[in-house]
């Protein structure tokens, strides 16, 4: 029965999926009809304030990059725009967008050309430079700072004021990063070792040679030990990543990285069950993996990717396409969070219009681990006399069961706005259920995966001395769980509107605070889910630099009004010595069994993690 339900709900999808390929094919011939003859640069901010620039432009030339000004509008506000290159091609410019992102700046491409001059910044020159903002950040963007900092090469550390590397968190963990020193300019030799370390491979064609390649990437080792109910070392995971990445001309680049993991807790330990440690103990998988073409206004990027729409801090909200690795919930860095997806993206570049279309016709879900884990998402407990079942997961991957989407953004008066449209299979799964009666009453349940629609907007400006962000998400035909065992499935279709807005404000000594508000409404409620019409929370995240900013507390608070359920995740990192990092923290939930964090309400636990970037 519940195979019959699922196969009328994917009925109809074929005719979708042909729509997906007519419009990649109408890309791809819109793609070769525009070739660019210009130069590209990367633009990582319009500021207005000099001071500010000095420091940003100061510091993007310490990390070896090259650095242009030019004017830019902002209604009656003059501003000025910083941007790295020229590049002879999209292609390089690209890569060298992708590699600003894993120095944590967060930038957009632009032609160069008579109508875009740009100015090259001295070593002596005062030229205005990315105040603390949003279209960059003295530290990590919450939007590229995770999916960046998994392919992580080397931070740049030979000169006082680069420290915007220095750090091993991106999206909850690291995105609020010391302000550039005011130091003077670095030496020409401190200059060269940070681009080398930096990995910038993609330097002006006219200018600097190609370095060799070399892998880039990290390793990481995290003991944790839950002190809850019942005692037990719940983690000893070490990973290493490694990549490589490069280019063949103006137009073309490349890049194949894997992770593997080992963790001999889940060979030696008693406390789990046999799949949970089969499950956990050994993993690899590919990374980024992709081929990226360059055809005039356009970029193309096939294969496994990492594709971020949001931008929020320790929630996903606008972030609908990136998987998710849940096993160990949302307690730990986002760029082990994230999981990429095999997908075919096209973007479209004019002026301060961008434009994005994906297609993915291999879905990648979340991965929620095995019934035993610590942090398995459990179903509603089973009625008295009843005992529950959970069977394997199914994760539908036929011609019908892919994704797309469109993404539009522009840039006006300060203003970064965005809206998109995403047609998927759901990445979470719900768990369809069944009542047995004989001879033993019974609750099984499946998980499994149906598809939905999500219509979305974010929003962003730099207030001068804070940062507005917002995000909403429509969500249309998502399953929850009902209490009634009348209900067939066990489950209701429900439609839900997700918002959140947050501000994120500097203050002195490489100090911030973000505060972010968020609120969950279903126009169509069914009484019999465990959510309310509304649910409410707020989070709180703040971060200092001590002892010559080696030292780094954080602190993290994800707060449910609705069951007063929480999370709290205070830790303290060390950068004791270059690429090399040491962070001790724990992670706290509190709540009843049936809300998001008091699920896991026996699942505290205290961590050591050391962290060697290359």
């Amino acid at each position: 029965m519940l195979e019959k339900q699922i196969a009328r709900r994917r009925a109809g999808q074929t005719r979708r999926h042909r729509e997906i390929v007519r419009l990649t094919v109408l890309m791809v011939l819109l793609a070769v009809a525009g070739v660019a003859r210009a130069d590209y640069a990367v633009q990582v901010g319009a500021f207005s304030r000099p001071a500010n620039a000095e420091r940003a432009a100061r510091q993007l030339r310490a990390q070896g990059y090259p650095v242009m000004t030019r004017p830019a509008a902002n209604g009656s506000r003059p501003l000025t725009a910083v941007l790295v290159g020229p590049f002879a091609g999209r292609a390089q410019a690209r890569a060298a967008r992708d590699q600003l992102r894993r120095s944590h700046w967060n930038g957009f491409l632009r032609p160069l050309g008579p109508r875009h001059p740009a100015t090259a910044i001295g070593p002596g020159a005062r030229r205005p430079a990315p105040a603390p903002g949003l279209f960059q950040s003295d530290g990590p963007d919450p939007t590229d700072g995770p999916a960046a900092k998994e392919e992580a090469s080397s931070r740049a550390q030979s000169a006082p004021g680069a420290g915007a590397g220095n750090t091993s968190q991106g999206g909850i963990g690291g995105l609020f990063q010391p302000a550039p020193s005011s130091s003077d300019q670095p030496a020409a030799d401190q200059k060269d070792q940070a681009g080398q370390r930096m990995g910038a491979l993609f330097q002006p064609a006219r200018t600097a040679p190609r370095p060799p390649l070399r892998p880039r990437g990290f390793f990481q080792s995290r003991l944790a030990y839950t002190y809850g109910n019942p005692r037990h070392w719940s983690l000893f995971r070490n990973t290493l990543q490694m990549g490589v990445e490069g280019h063949s001309g103006p137009k073309l680049g490349w890049k194949i990285s894997g992770r593997i993991s080992y963790d001999p807790v889940y060979y030696n330990s008693d406390f789990y069950p046999a799949a949970v440690k089969k499950d956990q103990r050994l993993d690899a998988m590919f990374r980024e993996t992709y081929l990226d073409v360059s055809a005039g206004d356009w970029d193309y990027r096939l294969g496994r990717q990492q594709i971020v729409w949001g931008e929020m801090v320790g929630l996903f909200f606008a972030d609908v396409v990136s998987a998710k690795d849940l096993r160990q919930f949302v307690a730990q860095d986002f760029d082990m969070i994230r999981i990429p997806q095999w997908a075919a993206r096209a973007e479209y570049f004019k002026g301060d219009f961008h434009g994005e279309a994906i297609w993915i016709p291999y879905m990648t879900y979340d991965d929620i681990g095995k019934p035993g884990a610590d942090f398995y998402p459990y179903p509603m407990p089973a009625p008295p006399g009843y005992q529950t079942v959970i069977r394997d997961e199914h994760k539908p991957h036929g011609a019908s069961d892919g994704a797309y989407g469109l993404r539009l953004s522009y840039l006006y008066n300060g203003w970064d706005m965005s809206g998109f449209y995403y047609n998927s299979m759901d990445a979470s799964p719900t768990f369809f259920r069944t009542v047995v009666s004989n001879p033993t009453p019974t609750i099984v349940y499946k998980p499994d995966h149906t598809r939905i629609q999500q219509v979305g907007a974010t929003v962003g400006k730099d207030m001068g001395r804070f940062v507005l962000k917002g995000e909403a998400v429509y969500t249309h035909d998502r399953y929850y769980n009902v209490h009634r065992l009348s209900d067939s499935d066990g489950v209701v279709r429900q439609n839900s509107l997700d918002y959140v807005l947050g501000v994120d404000y500097p203050l002195p000594h490489s100090s911030r605070v973000n505060v972010q508000v968020y609120q969950r409404w279903f126009p169509n409620h069914d009484p019999g889910i465990i959510p309310d019409r509304f649910e409410s929370g707020f989070s709180l995240y703040a971060s200092t630099k001590l002892m010559d900013q080696k030292v780094e507390p954080k602190f993290l608070l994800i707060h449910s009004l609705n069951r007063n359920g929480w999370m709290m995740r205070p830790r303290v990192t060390w950068h004791f010595a270059t690429d090399w990092e040491t962070t001790a923290g724990l992670d706290i939930f509190h709540g009843p069994p049936t809300g998001l964090f008091g699920q896991y309400d026996n699942a505290d636990r205290a961590y050591l993690q050391l962290r060697y970037v290359y």
